[in-house]
């Protein structure tokens, strides 16, 4: 006997009138199953044909229309219903590895640092792009990075370059920002001048031994520069200087590291603010790898299993668009996290919140 749960995704799946909403389907058996999400998996646990899931993931049309969704929900947050004043938000940039250590034909693949198992393995490394305000994080795009052996040398991109390029087209997309947060693998002299040159705030990290100069004269790495010298229970120090050849905000963050022992950060900024405020904006970037954790471990990022690269490609737009919705049921019913709302759908099917959270889930990715 199919559970309430199974004969949701069965008749959602089945049924004619929804045949115009495949990527609600698609988002919906992803949300639900508790067990792998690749196609055999959602299959099975759903007591669904292979082939009715299958055909979901051959609608090409999905990678555009998954963003259409997304765009128009960022667009939505950021207008003011009532003065029509677009608040613009702030945008989080970071890299991840796609797990796929034992594929051989799965196109698409390079290998790149695992910052989870601490060693380079092979996978989809990608780049995303996060809008956030003061409630939401909605993820929104993202691009493939290739290493050098992978691909010939006039089809190489950095990182950087990815990154730039990000953030131009969601500039071009219209999507409304006026700050990035990046980390420190980006603190270059061709990223800091791209954004000033685009005219937007930013927030990076950078390493500890790159050169500052004080209006002094002091020309030092940051961590032997005596301007960065905390006494007592100061925690935060903010000098006005130049580094990488440009003037900027250097901010230095004492905080706790392992073994009970403290170090310290530096963050860079083109943002005249205090010091406190310098450490809380940077601290915003986390909610990207929170995206990170939760489509990996709840929403099977890496799970998809085709050797196409069309498919890999349309599987995480789909747990993209998984994201923004929670993200939406999450703000709307004022829960602390998407995890919460994942509960629900996966443990409580006969809890009150269930169908509600359905049908907003459902109202959202019907495209």
């Amino acid at each position: 006997m199919a559970s309430y749960i199974q004969s949701v995704i069965s008749e959602q799946i089945k049924s004619s009138e929804n045949l115009s909403r495949p990527a609600a389907r698609f988002v919906v058996a992803m949300l639900m199953a508790r067990g792998r999400k690749n196609y055999a998996s959602m299959a099975r646990e759903h007591e669904v044909e292979y082939a009715d899931i299958y055909q979901l993931s051959n609608d090409k049309t999905l990678i555009e229309k998954s963003q259409q969704a997304v765009y128009s929900l960022i667009k939505k947050r950021s207008l003011n219903q009532v003065s029509e004043v677009v608040k613009k938000g702030i945008l989080s940039t970071d890299f991840t590895l796609i797990r796929k250590i034992y594929s051989e034909k799965i196109k698409g693949t390079t290998h790149d640092y695992d910052s989870c198992g601490k060693e380079v393995r092979k996978g989809i490394s990608s780049g995303f792009l996060a809008w956030m305000d003061d409630e939401i994080t909605i993820p929104f795009d993202y691009d493939r990075w290739y290493r050098k052996a992978d691909v010939t040398p006039d089809v190489y991109r950095s990182k950087v370059d990815i990154t730039i390029n990000l953030i131009k087209q969601a500039s071009e997309k219209g999507v409304p920002f006026s700050t990035v947060l990046l980390d420190g693998a980006f603190a270059t002299k061709t990223m800091i001048k791209y954004l000033i040159e685009a005219n937007l705030q930013f927030s990076m990290r950078i390493p500890r031994n790159r050169i500052f100069t004080t209006s002094d004269g002091i020309r030092k790495q940051l961590k032997e520069h005596p301007a960065f010298r905390m006494v007592r229970n100061q925690h935060y120090v903010t000098v006005k200087g130049f580094c990488l050849g440009f003037e900027l905000f250097i901010t230095a963050q004492k905080r706790k590291a392992k073994n009970d022992t403290t170090e310290i950060v530096f963050i860079i900024s083109n943002i005249d603010l205090c010091p406190k405020q310098h450490v809380d904006l940077y601290a915003r970037r986390w909610n990207i790898e929170m995206f990170f954790r939760t489509s990996k471990q709840y929403l099977g990022l890496a799970d998809c299993q085709s050797t196409k690269l069309d498919k890999q490609d349309i599987h995480i737009r789909l747990a993209i668009l998984a994201y923004a919705a929670l993200q939406t049921v999450k703000c709307d019913k004022q829960k602390n996290s998407v995890e919460e709302i994942l509960h629900t759908l996966r443990f409580q099917k006969s809890s009150p919140e269930f169908t509600k959270y359905i049908d907003q889930i459902n109202a959202f990715c019907s495209i």
